[in-house]
This record gives C-alpha cells, structure tokens and sequence, in this order.
C-alpha cells in the first residue's frame, strides 16, 4: 500500500487540514519525550511517521473518475516493521464514500478504522478498511429507496466494491427489517447475501403497509386475469 505520506507527494489526491506532523525526525526528536507523549503502536514498540488532523483523500479509477472519498478526523500511520507489524493506518471517526458508474454512492461511517493491505494470498497486496465501532452503510436509490445496514464491524474491499462481516447484521430498508448473523456484499449489484449460524437464523419484519401494497398488487391481478 502506498502510504499516506507517499500520497502526499503525488499531488492532488489528499488534502490535510489542520495540523500536520510528518517524518520521524520532527516526531520524535532527541528533544521528545519518549513518556506518554510519543505516538505509538497499540501492542508493540513501533513509533508512527505520519500524524495528521482533518485528512481527506480521493482515489481515482484508471479513466480519472472518483473510485472512493475517505475522510477522517485524524489519521495515525504506521510504517511496516520487518513481519512483525504490516504497514497500515489507524482512523478516527472515518467516513466513506464509495461510488459506482451505474449506482448511487454508499456512504458508511464508523467511529474506528484502518487502512491495510489484504492478506489473503490469492489477492496480494489489496487494500481493504477495517471499521468497527457503529459501522452504518447508506444508500439513497431513486426507486428502491433507501438501504441502511449496521454492525459492530466491516470490512470494505473499494476496488472490488464488496464488503462482509461476521458480526450481527441489521438491514433497514422501505419494506422492512431484517436480521442476521453475518453478511457478505456485493456493492455495485446490490446483492447481499446473509448467514445464519450458532442458531441465529436471518430474520425479516416487512412493514405492514407492504402487507397491504402486495394483497391489493394480487387483488389486481386476479381480477384482471
């Protein structure tokens, strides 16, 4: 994964407003404290190089259109650590747009995130997101209305446009709820495909006006046939 920081220098992609902290060298300094006051990984003694505030960055598709926005309050990045710790970079209230050439955007926030690399072997060097923390996916459709999915967990592959998770799933919608253990997304067709396990079966509410729509649609048809 390109870092942030080699993003940076491309131009054009991020756009960091606010406080800006980059480089070893001005994080921590000889003059640094290395107490409470360094920026360091969670679990082991890796020190960030890249901090910043009020970060937005846009990829781009091939033919130069918007694959996805990503914005968030603040980034931490952390450089790769020989196989001890992958390069990747931690997010703090992150919010997500990705678009399609023949869908509406989804736009999906979650209170915490990360920016890695896949390692699933068949597809080396992925980028995926993890969020966790009130993860809400939305789409707005101009005919199917609008699709609300929430967990406690995501994880977004943008290139494929897909997503899944193993946790609890809940899947608001015009007609409904509906419920289930996990969840695997197709982002560009729509298509979700639910799990039930550990005895949680997928569960659906339609709403009772729905009810009513499909009763009067038979009605017609009946009378008409």
């Amino acid at each position: 994964m390109d870092s942030l920081r080699e993003r940076i220098g491309i131009g054009g992609f991020i756009l960091l407003v606010g406080a800006i902290v980059i480089g070893v060298a001005i994080l921590f300094s000889e003059e640094s404290p290395r107490g409470d006051d360094a920026v360091q990984a969670d679990d082991a003694d890796f020190e960030a190089d890249l901090v910043a505030s009020g970060v937005e960055y846009d990829q781009l598709n091939p033919d130069g259109t918007l694959n996805y926005k990503l914005i968030a309050d603040s980034i931490v990045q952390y450089p790769e650590a020989d196989q001890a710790r992958s390069e990747h970079t931690d997010l703090v209230e992150p919010k997500f747009q990705l678009n399609s050439p023949d869908e509406p955007p989804w736009n999906i926030n979650a209170r915490q995130g990360k920016l890695a690399r896949a390692e699933d072997p068949q597809k080396p060097g992925e980028e995926v997101l993890f969020l966790e923390d009130d993860v809400v996916m939305v789409q707005s459709h101009p005919e199917r209305g609008n699709l609300r999915i929430s967990s406690d967990s995501f994880a977004i592959y943008p290139h494929r446009e897909y997503a899944q998770t193993d946790e609890a799933v809940i899947i608001d919608s015009e007609f409904g709820r509906t419920e289930a253990a996990g969840m695997k997304a197709n982002l560009t067709t729509g298509l979700l495909k639910l799990v039930s396990e550990n005895g949680r079966r997928v569960h659906t509410l339609v709403l009772p006006e729905n009810f009513k729509n499909s009763e009067t649609t038979d009605a017609d048809e009946d009378a008409s046939s």
